[in-house]
């Protein structure tokens, strides 16, 4: 196995990428599950996309020079996550609201831009939101590695924050906690950690591991830390076999992945209800 990992580095890369992906979405995946608002991924994701495309267009007009225009997608996506934040401070039907406000937002804004950027650049745009694990580069491995520690190290700190909004927001706000401080600074991790899994190991890895374990884990485990474990346990796991089903199979590895994940989320539901009963 090891001599086969030197022989294709980017085998190697790909299960590197898969591993910290899960860190960052076992973490803020539970806490978004939690919260109901699992839709923030897809969301941010998206914002993503309108971001990238505002930053070439910015690009091509020549107001921000070489800076690279993920940077630009990822202001964009924070900016509407907070905005999220913002509007469902007192209300969850408010902040799903504005989710789905945010979300057409941003593919307006995306398809709109496309119609006066070169086509040339188009393609790059795309880039942003459909990553591909096996094309990962070192770079990207570098960056994930970054966010990754950022999430998993703040999220450690703030867990049991974390866990109060997102269980009961009121009580919370009686033990004299700051809601909206956590609230922002759960947002802002969860963002953080979309957009840039989204780069790296593309969109459909992104919406599997961030909602589709953290479901899974909820139905078998009954605390927060529990939860994130196995979670993480479940994304490493059927993100490594899925890997080598798809070199196995000549098939895309983000779709099998996505396609072990959601039967396991079946079979769990199926096997919970029936012991229930």
């Amino acid at each position: 196995m090891l001599d086969i990992l030197i022989k294709n580095p980017f085998l190697l890369r790909a299960i590197i990428g898969i591993v910290l992906a899960s860190f960052a979405s076992a973490t803020m995946g539970t806490f978004t599950m939690l919260r109901g608002i699992s839709f923030l991924t897809a969301e941010v994701a998206h914002a993503a996309l309108g971001g990238a495309a505002l930053g070439i267009f910015l690009q091509s007009i020549g107001l921000i020079g070489d800076l690279d225009p993920f940077y630009i997608a990822l202001l964009f996506s924070i900016a509407t996550a907070l905005f999220t934040g913002y509007a469902g401070e007192k209300e969850a039907i408010r902040m799903e609201t504005a989710i789905g406000v945010a979300f057409a937002i941003s593919m307006s804004l995306a398809v709109t831009l496309m119609g006066m950027i070169p086509s040339e650049k188009i393609p790059k745009i795309w880039g942003y939101l459909i990553g591909d694990v096996l094309l990962l580069t070192y770079n990207d491995i570098t960056m994930l590695l970054a966010v990754t520690l950022i999430v998993v190290t703040l999220t450690t700190i703030f867990c049991r924050e974390f866990a109060y909004i997102s269980f009961d927001i009121e009580g919370a706000e009686s033990m004299g906690l700051n809601v909206k401080l956590y609230s922002y600074l759960m947002l802002l991790l969860a963002a953080l950690a979309i957009v840039t899994t989204t780069k790296t190991v593309g969109s459909i890895l992104v919406y599997a591991f961030m909602i589709a374990p953290s479901a899974i884990a909820s139905e078998i485990a009954g605390s927060v830390p529990s939860i994130m474990i196995v979670s993480l346990i479940i994304s490493i796991t059927c993100g490594i076999a899925g890997l080598y089903l798809s070199l196995i199979l000549n098939m895309a590895p983000s779709g099998l992945i996505g396609l072990m994940l959601s039967a396991l989320y079946l079979t769990v539901i199926i096997v919970v209800r029936a012991i229930k009963k």
